[in-house]
């Protein structure tokens, strides 16, 4: 199952920024995560780190609220950079 994550990962993107997201790192600020994320969080819980608009991702949990994982990036697109 590990080697369907690795092969998504690297097609979508590339690896290292596909398991960015995935650990939900604890964080106070944008600061504390890395530039493809933003830290997000609901009241009365530990914010975490998560996946900015038009980041690769593979489930939903990835990408900032309210966000859809769709089509392998968070809001359904990559924006033009």
């Amino acid at each position: 199952m590990r080697w369907v994550f690795a092969f998504l990962c690297a097609a979508a993107l590339s690896l290292s920024s596909c398991g960015e997201a995935e650990d939900n790192v604890a964080c106070d600020d944008d600061a504390d995560c890395f530039d493809n994320e933003v830290c997000s969080g609901i009241e009365g819980h530990q914010a975490v780190c998560k996946l900015r608009r038009g980041e690769a991702c593979i489930r939903p949990s990835q990408c900032e609220s309210p966000l859809p994982c769709y089509q392998g990036f968070c809001g359904g697109h990559r924006p033009e950079r």
